[in-house]
């Protein structure tokens, strides 16, 4: 079931206008997504100096994927998904601009942003079964993990443009015009998805959702390759989100850098996945799966070690490059492996047990990681440095049996 892809092929998905226009429209609602983060850090600064308040943005992006995960995989396999990708932006574009308003008033405090960026991650959790369901049905098999990797590659941008253009924008129009121009942005997106022409499909007879929900959870319990896959991807995640949980503190306090800085550091995260990821086709299939993932989470680890001794705005934004080349090594791939490894029928809620694990790694460590910052800021750097670590041996438990 092996599908090879060279990086020459990661484009050849955008031949389609269904692809062309659906990805748009999606990696969209990723850049508003990140250029949000660091509106909601400059409004969070001014009112707390708390470090689990700053860490908590991360939380609040990534909860509701977690809660709603499962519910959105079943209902991805069940429902319209053009109208829940319709639903979904439309949705987020609310949220942000009620966000626009109520700092343009004033009345935009710590909970108030939380909560709708709380909003943003409930549309993102919709969003995100939906579309990755939708691509199989787009793209042909030879281009599936092209067209995943392109999308995740696409996601990396968004976080290299995203927080460049907030910061600009924070610079000019302040953060009521930085949300006000987001909103805008996530209104294209509304139109991008609803004239790309991807299919609506739902089956025949749809599953009861909690019964479609048990049916799924069932079939990734008695699959061992997809265990495993769940299981890899949980782990590199928990200690993995320390880097997204972490950043904005180390931008802060560390570097003393303002929210426009902390822009400019998420930029070089992304630089360096969209680096990665043209060369990611080429050592997949010359180191395999298995190693290329070991291998980014030592590289990961490491650069969250060094980010403890470094005070260099410069330096900095070298390691940050690395880790994200670590980071698209690993989550695209394990990502892309489950949409192989589920048949068609359960492949939404297989997806959305992987998007599970993914938003509650996220949350779980963004938050863990916030709280021990709170006591010790290199703590909270050290102890997911040594989980990425002594993850990277985690094959020996949890093989993953199957090459892209």
């Amino acid at each position: 079931m092996a599908t090879r892809t060279t990086a020459a092929h990661v484009w050849a998905p955008l031949g389609d206008r269904r692809f062309r226009i659906g990805s748009a429209a999606f990696i969209g609602a990723q850049v508003v997504v990140w250029a949000e983060t660091v509106g909601a850090v400059e409004v969070i600064t001014s009112h707390s100096a708390s470090a689990a308040a700053v860490a908590a943005i991360q939380t609040a992006i990534t909860l509701p994927g977690m809660v709603l995960g499962l519910l959105a995989g079943a209902v991805a396999d069940a429902f319209d998904r053009r109208r829940l990708l319709i639903f979904s932006a439309v949705g987020m574009t609310a949220a942000m601009a009620l966000l626009a308003v109520l700092e343009a008033s004033g009345h935009a405090g710590t909970a108030t942003v939380l909560l709708l960026t709380a909003a943003l991650g409930t549309g993102l959790a919709i969003q995100i079964p939906a579309f990755m369901t939708a691509v199989p049905e787009i793209v042909p098999r030879p281009l599936l993990t092209a067209a995943n990797t392109f999308v995740s590659a696409g996601t990396n941008v968004a976080r290299a443009v995203g927080p460049a253009l907030a910061g600009l924008a924070l610079l000019i129009l302040g953060s009521a015009g930085l949300f006000g121009l987001l909103a805008i942005g996530l209104a294209l997106v509304a139109l991008g998805m609803a004239t790309a022409g991807l299919r609506s499909v739902r089956p025949a007879e749809p599953e009861r959702l909690v019964a479609a929900i048990m049916t799924g959870v069932r079939h990734v319990r008695g699959s061992p390759p997809l265990r495993a896959v769940m299981a890899r991807s949980a782990l590199f995640l928990l200690f993995g989100s320390a880097l997204w949980a972490i950043l904005p503190l180390i931008a802060v306090h560390r570097l003393g850098l303002e929210a426009s800085g902390f822009g400019i550091l998420l930029a070089c995260v992304g630089t360096g996945a969209v680096l990665a990821a043209l060369t990611l086709g080429t050592l997949h299939e010359r180191a395999g799966l298995e190693r290329v993932v070991s291998a980014a989470g030592l590289l990961l680890g490491a650069v969250l070690a060094l980010l403890t001794l470094v005070t260099e705005p410069v330096i900095t934004g070298v390691l940050l490059l690395l880790a994200g080349a670590a980071w698209i090594a690993v989550v695209p791939a394990l990502n892309t492996l489950v949409a192989l490894l589920a048949p068609p029928w359960v492949r939404g809620r297989a997806l959305s047990v992987w998007f599970l694990g993914y938003n509650g790694g996220l949350a779980i460590g963004s938050l863990l990681w916030g709280l021990l910052a709170e006591t010790s800021l290199a703590a909270a750097l050290l102890v997911p440095a040594a989980g990425l670590a002594a993850g990277a041996f985690a094959g020996r438990v949890w093989p993953l049996t199957h090459d892209l």
